[in-house]
């Protein structure tokens, strides 16, 4: 599993917050291709808002780790959200 020392989900957070996004959701993509079978049991039938719920959670929490990794799952398997929170959710076209 994912976690702090992953290079490469650090570099597909940091992109995301501070550089090109359709870079960051083409690197969410390849993570995500590349570990698929380990993450799609985990988030794979969870509709937008139980993963925006997760993320709510483990970013209250402070788990880093998680909150990265299911915002990379959202990033490659999902069109762009505008979230304004819990309940907040509005799609982007």
């Amino acid at each position: 599993m994912a976690n702090l020392n992953d290079a490469a989900l650090v570099a597909i957070d940091t992109e995301w917050k501070t550089g090109d996004r359709t870079q960051a959701r083409a690197m969410a993509k390849a993570y995500v291709d590349a570990r698929r079978n380990e993450l799609a049991p985990r988030f794979g039938d969870l509709d937008i808002p139980a993963l925006v719920a997760m993320v709510t959670h483990y970013r209250n929490s402070g788990d880093e780790t998680n909150r990265m990794l299911v915002d990379t799952w959202l990033l490659s398997e999902h069109q762009p959200q505008r979230i304004g929170g819990d309940g907040g959710i509005k799609v982007v076209r």
